[in-house]
């Protein structure tokens, strides 16, 4: 593969386009059983398995991923310490689709927060110091190892 070590997918996060798949808020689905939530991963699944299908199982893939979408409505983005009814991935779904994408075979989790579609991303989470390492930690916590593959 061109000499490369590995490769990260810039996607499920942020509303990024495989990000518009993956959440309720872009989808006709309102809920999040597990079966849902795998059928809205599909785009995300399905890239993985295609590269290591080309270039091998043990050619490491990485995802950049919104473990938390902070979404209150379209446009309407909501801050880490606000109370809204979060309209994108919930911490709770995040770690949830974690499983889904690692069964699905990615080797890392570069986990951030935020969408673009609400108007917040990264730099705007950042207002307080460290405002994303709860929810990196709880990625951990959750026994996802996925983070610590690209030794």
């Amino acid at each position: 593969m061109a000499g490369m070590d590995g490769v990260e997918i810039h996607g499920v996060h942020e509303g990024m386009l495989i990000d518009q798949f993956a959440i309720a808020l872009s989808t006709r689905e309102r809920t999040s059983t597990e079966e849902i939530l795998r059928g809205r991963l599909r785009f995300a699944t399905e890239i993985v398995k295609e590269i290591k299908k080309k270039v091998g199982k043990d050619f490491p893939v990485g995802l950049r991923f919104s473990i938390k979408s902070y979404i209150r409505d379209w446009n309407q983005g909501g801050l880490p310490d606000e109370e809204f009814k979060e309209k994108g991935r919930d911490t709770e779904e995040g770690l949830e689709a974690a499983k889904i994408l690692e069964e699905a075979g990615y080797d890392a989790l570069d986990a951030d927060a935020g969408s673009f579609e609400a108007c917040i991303g990264p730099s705007h989470l950042f207002i307080k110091s460290m405002a994303l390492s709860s929810l990196s930690r709880k990625t951990k916590e959750s026994g996802e190892d996925s983070c610590n593959r690209f030794g």
